[in-house]
């Protein structure tokens, strides 16, 4: 099954998340695990570089919870991706997961079940 969400997104991936044994993400950037949290088992590919650190693009605050919580942060400086894998369902699309992602912009995403 293939659908296309935008101002449902975060209803989604909140809801896709919070069923999910497992979440794997490659995302740009993260400020914000009020909405996606990561935990035992779990996946975060970001860009954590100085640079992005520096500009508060990402919250290394964010990514030590991560990582304290049990799941593998990895850094990919310059990563432009956003992809959200949870169980068999991925999300790709514009979203970071980022405060200015869930709350202001209007972001939009494919999401596909393996069925």
């Amino acid at each position: 099954m293939l659908k296309l969400h935008c101002s449902d997104l975060w209803n989604v991936i909140t809801r896709l998340s919070n069923s999910s044994t497992h979440r794997h993400a490659a995302a740009a950037y993260v400020t914000d695990d009020s909405t996606l949290r990561f935990g035992q088992g779990d996946t975060l590919i970001v860009d954590a570089s100085p640079d992005a650190i520096r500009a508060r693009q990402t919250s290394a605050k964010v990514l030590k919870k991560a990582f304290r919580n049990g799941a593998d942060v990895f850094s990919c400086p310059d990563l432009h991706a956003k992809i959200l894998v949870f169980d068999r369902t991925a999300v790709i699309g514009s979203a970071n997961i980022s405060q200015s992602s869930t709350g202001r912009l209007l972001e939009a995403a494919v999401v596909v079940v393996d069925s």
